[in-house]
């Protein structure tokens, strides 16, 4: 499996490297201050970085979240299994 992995990165970098040097002309970009020329590769690659950083944050908010209530159910769960044992352990003294 991780060969297969290693294969998909390697054909992924070979792939974005010829379009970078097939699209290596500059381009200018306008914001609202101001504007500036980059090539379009670092305009594309910018772009992209900056959405799954958004992306990360945005599941990362939801990721704790779930984590929280996993701490809660195995704490939820823990307390159970010790009353379990406790009523076993009860209901072991009486029938002896």
């Amino acid at each position: 499996m991780k060969i297969v992995s290693l294969a998909l990165v390697i054909v992924i970098l070979l792939i974005a490297l010829s379009f970078s040097a097939v699209n290596a002309h500059a381009v200018k970009l306008n914001y609202y201050v101001g504007s500036v020329e980059a090539p379009l590769a670092l305009v594309l690659v910018s772009t992209f970085t900056l959405g799954a950083m958004f992306a990360l944050a945005a599941m990362l908010r939801v990721l704790i979240g779930l984590r929280l209530d996993l701490m809660r159910v195995r704490k939820t769960l823990k307390q159970r299994e010790q009353e379990l044992s406790s009523i076993r352990s009860i209901s072991g003294n009486k029938i002896g």
